[in-house]
């Protein structure tokens, strides 16, 4: 389910996968990402297998924008710079 395509967006089996650079990792960490949202909850689940690291974010403002880890910028950069 993790095995993602470069070429199709870094697109995997109902999850995306890809290279994120990481505060305290030295260059890319491989990102596992999965996201939802339903009734008005939005959620992310992301999983840092290299680095032993799984994140799940749950919140219920549709207004919240998680961004994008991977351009460096948003709430989910902010949380994996700690």
């Amino acid at each position: 389910m993790s095995t993602e395509d470069p070429n199709l967006g870094y697109v995997g089996l109902g999850a995306w996968a890809s290279p994120a650079k990481l505060k305290g990792c030295d260059g890319s960490t491989r990102l596992v990402e999965r996201r939802g949202e339903i009734g008005g909850v939005q959620v992310r689940n992301f999983i840092a297998r290299d680095v032993g690291i799984a994140v799940v974010m749950l919140n219920n403002d549709t207004a919240t924008n998680f961004d994008d880890v991977r351009r460096g910028q948003g709430l989910l950069h902010d949380v994996f710079r700690q």
